[in-house]
């Protein structure tokens, strides 16, 4: 929480609080490296051993995947982004209105999950008033996500609620449930998902100036380019995206363990 991270009395306090109650733990579960570089190493107050679980989508649920190089979306304009999960960015909002704007029908966006209102003031009417901008509403994990993935050709990686903090440093859901089914992720460079991509050499990651360098990309993009970037996604290891029933049972023997 972002309390947690203030450098003055409060967030000194709450750190406090946070390592006496962790000593009624065994174990620390973090989704991210980075929490653990930027946040358990050099400023919380938990001394306990850390297991990193990352957000993979779990298999089971998941049909037998396909041979998705067989079942590719249309790899020509409009170029489709999936923003999935749950909606709260403004930033990411107001700069995907203004690529669709700008883009003259290059480019399109797909909106699924929940919006969360109080973040995002008129959500419903800027998305009716958007050409190019759909709102499909929720969707279920895992039994739709190869329907929703496989229908776009980008997926969404954008974070900016907490800007320089926990946005800074999680690895998101949505790149494990679009990297199971092909979908090139779009990123900051300078974020821990846009370290993330860049080392498996994939997805798309933006510099500043943001916006010019989003619309710059789209701008230049070819249908060979974007094939040599599905493919590049399709060849990472199944491993990377999803936990298996092995993997879950390990993870519960390593609990009983302690």
């Amino acid at each position: 929480h972002r309390l947690l991270l203030r450098k003055d009395i409060i967030g000194f306090c709450l750190r406090g609080v946070e390592g006496v109650l962790s000593r009624f733990a065994k174990a620390l579960i973090t989704s991210s490296p980075a929490f653990i570089e930027n946040y358990f190493t050099p400023l919380s107050r938990v001394r306990l051993p850390i297991t990193l679980i990352e957000n993979k989508v779990i298999d089971a649920g998941l049909d037998e995947l396909q041979d998705h190089e067989n079942e590719m979306v249309n790899t020509s304009p409009p170029w489709i982004i999936g923003w999935f999960g749950v909606i709260r960015c403004r930033k990411s909002l107001d700069m995907l209105i203004k690529l669709v704007k700008a883009s003259q029908g290059r480019v399109e966006v797909v909106i699924r999950g929940k919006p969360a209102l109080d973040q995002l003031d008129g959500f419903y009417q800027l998305v009716s008033d958007t050409k190019g901008l759909r709102f499909l509403g929720a969707y279920s994990n895992p039994h739709d996500l190869e329907k929703i993935y496989s229908d776009v050709h980008f997926t969404w990686a954008i974070d900016k609620y907490e800007e320089g903090l926990n946005s800074s440093w999680l690895l998101p859901n949505r790149i494990y449930e679009g990297g199971t089914f092909g979908a090139v992720p779009i990123a900051q460079e300078q974020v821990e998902t846009g370290r993330f991509i860049r080392a498996l050499g994939i997805g798309v990651t933006i510099v500043e100036p943001e916006e010019q360098s989003l619309k710059r990309f789209f701008d230049e993009l070819t249908e060979e380019h974007y094939r040599a970037m599905r493919d590049a996604a399709l060849a990472v290891p199944r491993s990377t995206w999803v936990y298996t029933a092995k993997d879950c049972a390990a993870f519960v023997d390593g609990l009983r363990a302690i």
